[in-house]
């Protein structure tokens, strides 16, 4: 498991140094997974479904105007497929245009940062 981390970790940190604006930083890896005493909404963001088929819910407690929370979808590979800003606590994204496969979902608010794995599937 160690391993997975760390390998995630360099491939994350070497998409995120070839990537603009963004300047290489730390992140957190989250798996989101809720079992039965743990609603989703006790979490200040999620991501659902994951996987998803294609349209991607991110879904937050708070959106301060003044403090953008910036979105950014990278392929495996780390080329960038999606670059948007959360306007809203709830943000549907469209990822019908993506094939199949492994996805890093990358949230920044303000100094905080958030990454992902998310799986982009065909059926149910």
């Amino acid at each position: 498991m160690l391993y997975k981390i760390l390998f995630l970790g360099i491939f994350i940190w070497s998409s995120l140094a070839n990537a603009q604006p963004y300047a290489s930083s730390s992140a957190q890896l989250i798996d989101y997974n809720f079992g039965p005493t743990l609603d989703a909404r006790d979490k200040a963001l999620n991501v659902f479904p994951n996987p998803m088929n294609d349209i991607l819910t991110i879904w937050t407690r708070e959106i301060h105007p003044d403090t953008l929370h910036q979105v950014r979808v990278l392929g495996i590979s780390g080329e960038l497929v999606l670059h948007t800003t959360l306007l809203n606590r709830e943000t549907n994204l469209d990822l019908s245009h993506l094939p199949e496969g492994w996805y890093i979902l990358h949230i920044r608010k303000g100094k905080e940062e958030m990454t992902q794995r998310i799986m982009k599937t065909s059926g149910p």
